[in-house]
């Protein structure tokens, strides 16, 4: 269940998409929102006396406040009915740090973080810190391309390795955190060759032990043989009309998988919807 979410911003137009889809997504679930971002000080010759350094830290904070306090007043207008569940706050560090211990000093239940196609050195940039909190983020975290509308969420893709065990753990995971959105969900395992017998000894008993017991159709196996991981997700995602893509990383390799420089590029910054990435 879903009771707060956390959105970082930098106040550019990704950002602020971010926080629209996070309003609404967490009207599913009448859950609270809190908007926050990190400033530092520019850059200064460390020779600078201190009570300099103080005043440009005052300044940065009040810059930030009234920053982060517009984008609130702007995401409160735009949707009264959450505004008593819309919050704001701010801290002095480094981005990735401070969105992860923020994210666990106010127990979180997921964190919001936008994205847009960019040049070389922002996505550097960029990649530094939203790899960051996908790598050590102990709560979904949710990557929003910055074309994104929200609309309601019918399709969710599952990414799946077909382990029995651990599919199970993971899908019951994915179930309840999308509870509130009465969606299909689509347990989709991708590989380079054609599906064996073991393969399809795997995915039935699977999906043997959810018939009966979420309605007919809530919850889609398949197994397809498909060249390149990425590449068929996102073929699925379009003949399927897919409005959400969750991968739940549950052993290193399959993160490394996923998450390796190339493929991070891809499905931060390439996905044409929105990503949701577990830690088991």
């Amino acid at each position: 269940m879903i009771e707060h979410i956390l959105v970082p911003t930098n106040f550019l137009d990704y950002a602020i998409n971010a926080g629209h889809y996070a309003v609404q997504f967490a009207a599913q679930y009448n859950a609270k929102v809190t908007l926050f971002h990190t400033y530092h000080i520019p850059v200064v010759d460390p020779l600078i006396p201190s009570e300099y350094l103080a005043e440009l830290a005052g300044t940065a904070e009040k810059n930030a406040e009234r920053s982060i306090a517009q984008q609130a007043e702007d995401l409160k207008a735009a949707y009264p009915n959450m505004a008593q569940y819309i919050y704001h706050q701010t801290s002095m560090g480094f981005a990735a740090d401070e969105i992860l211990s923020v994210a666990q000093s106010l127990n979180v239940d997921a964190v919001v973080v936008g994205t847009r196609h960019t040049d070389k050195v922002q996505r550097i940039l960029l990649g530094s810190v939203l790899g960051t909190v996908l790598e050590r983020s102990n709560v979904p975290v949710i990557v929003v391309p910055d074309h994104v509308v929200y609309h309601t969420v019918k399709n969710i893709l599952f990414a799946s390795e077909f382990n029995d065990s651990e599919d199970v753990a993971s899908i019951n995971q994915v179930l309840d955190f999308t509870s509130k959105l009465n969606a299909i969900l689509y347990s989709v395992h991708i590989q380079d060759a054609d599906p064996d017998e073991n393969d399809v000894a795997r995915i039935q008993n699977i999906r043997s032990q959810y018939e009966g017991k979420l309605g007919n159709g809530k919850v889609h196996f398949e197994n397809i043989s498909y060249g390149n991981i990425i590449e068929g997700l996102a073929k699925y995602s379009q003949v399927n009309d897919i409005d959400m893509a969750v991968m739940v990383t549950h052993k290193r390799s399959f993160f490394e998988k996923l998450f390796d420089r190339s493929l991070t590029k891809q499905m931060a910054y390439k996905t044409d919807i929105p990503l949701v990435v577990f830690h088991k």
